[in-house]
């Protein structure tokens, strides 16, 4: 039996419906691996946003998230219809399901000619280019890369899996046509055929197949120096415009991140006063013995400290965003305001007397007083500095050897395994990247199990344990 395609045959009649959508997203360092043992190809770990399919096949009812992109030799060399000796591989996108079942693979055929002088360039040849530079931050937006399709041939793996292919081609610069046949030799070990085992497909006409916002502005670019029998005319998308489901889409998705910013504003405005209270104000009372100079220079030690945390994770977000994972500087921008907000929360709440920190209203009256500016109870930058190093001395003391009942270095480490019994298999099963697998691993410890356990620990000291003012 035969096992060609045919694409004027099996014209599918029961108006499926192919949607697809690969908006621009970012790529790191690890998310991508060049195989160099035979076969060779490309596999890239990508980072689309798992709440935001990219494949809706054959109703919007079944949604499917791109896994994994490849950059492969030539499979689909069996369309009848496509005899060209210049297509050199294909891009191929690997679909888990959000709402359907089985994996689907969409297959993209790479065209280029090296007997034209082609290097105008686009996010394919982006793509590749900065792979073989080992590039890091690379964007990628395919959307702008695929031609309008004429048809889709559809056919089974299994009872689950289905194949995609697309016969409208995408046209690479001859650069990309170089690392491709140098570099790509073959597909991953033991994947799909490039036929049906069952010699049944059936071919998407047209009219059911659908970019999202595609409403692209193509030139028709016909090379110089051959004649029209030697090449083809290649749509070259230049433009995307988004339709009018992708504006009203975004439109919501605006409305809802301004909501989001206000109850933000208004669980900031009520919540961090009282958490300051009790974990700041409420233990100074608890846990030190002196008088208000000695609880003051106390509260100064740990504003200064918790200004030191929020400057270093400011910074911290902010490179590793600017290094690796762009997402990170909106984090760092919305840390920043937030931390802002509330330090202007805390100062607005101290001056209404919502803190009851009296000790800090007698010693404001103390230092105001001219007859007490040369007494060596006036706090100086020094005493600042000697009090926050007193204050991290008695934090490491009281989280590795506790307080009373309290044991905090043996809940940290508990609840640091939990956490890594949680995160490792999500790394191993890739779906974070290695970036944000190491950054979680030291940051949610640092700024989250110490203190939040820290913190807790404090709250379970026996009375019996709590110094007396």
């Amino acid at each position: 039996m035969s096992s060609t395609f045919d694409i004027t045959k099996n014209i599918d009649t029961t108006n499926k419906k192919l949607i697809y959508d690969y908006y621009p997203i970012i790529l790191n360092t690890d998310d991508y691996t060049y195989y160099t043992n035979e076969p060779k190809y490309l596999k890239i770990n990508s980072v689309f946003k798992p709440n935001a399919p990219n494949l809706l096949y054959p109703d919007t009812m079944n949604s499917y998230n791109g896994s994994k992109i490849y950059i492969t030799d030539l499979i689909h060399d069996n369309i009848a219809q496509i005899q060209s000796q210049n297509v050199i591989g294909e891009l191929i996108i690997e679909h888990a399901p959000i709402t359907g079942s089985g994996k689907y693979y969409t297959c993209f055929l790479l065209e280029s000619n090296p007997n034209i002088k082609f290097t105008d360039s686009n996010s394919v040849d982006e793509l590749i280019n900065k792979i073989s530079k080992k590039e890091n931050n690379i964007s990628f937006a395919l959307n702008t890369s695929i031609p309008s399709q004429n048809n889709c041939i559809v056919y089974d793996i299994n009872t689950s899996d289905k194949v995609f292919v697309f016969t409208n081609m995408i046209y690479v610069n001859n650069a990309s046509y170089k690392y491709i046949t140098e570099k790509i030799t073959g597909t991953p070990a033991s994947w799909f055929s490039k036929f049906p085992t069952n010699q049944k497909y059936i071919v998407l006409p047209k009219n059911n197949i659908t970019q999202q916002g595609e409403d692209e502005i193509y030139i028709d670019c016909t090379p110089t120096g051959e004649s029209a029998e030697t090449i083809a005319t290649y749509n070259v998308p230049i433009q995307s415009e988004y339709t009018r489901d992708a504006s009203k889409l975004d439109f919501m998705k605006t409305l809802i991140n301004v909501m989001m910013f206000f109850i933000f504003i208004l669980l900031t405005y009520f919540t961090v006063p009282f958490f300051y209270k009790t974990v700041v104000v409420d233990n100074i009372y608890k846990l030190i013995s002196g008088d208000f100079h000695v609880l003051n220079r106390r509260n100064v030690a740990v504003d200064v400290f918790i200004s030191i945390v929020a400057v270093v994770l400011f910074f911290t977000m902010l490179g590793y965003g600017m290094n690796k994972n762009f997402e990170f500087v909106m984090y760092a921008v919305y840390f920043f305001v937030f931390f802002g907000l509330s330090a202007s929360v805390v100062g607005y709440n101290r001056e209404i007397g919502f803190f009851k920190d009296k000790y800090r209203d007698e010693y404001k009256k103390f230092a105001e007083d001219p007859a007490n500016k040369d007494k060596p109870e006036i706090l100086k930058f020094i005493d600042i500095l000697k009090e926050l190093g007193q204050y991290i001395i008695e934090v490491v003391q009281f989280d590795v050897f506790g307080k009373g009942e309290t044991k905090p270095i043996i809940a940290m480490f508990a609840t640091f395994i939990l956490f890594l019994i949680i995160i490792l298999p999500i790394w191993l099963t890739k779906k974070i990247s290695k970036t944000v697998f190491i950054f979680l691993m030291w940051f949610i410890p640092v700024f989250i199990i110490l203190p939040g356990v820290s913190i807790i620990s404090i709250t379970m000291i026996p009375n019996s344990d709590k110094p007396k003012s």
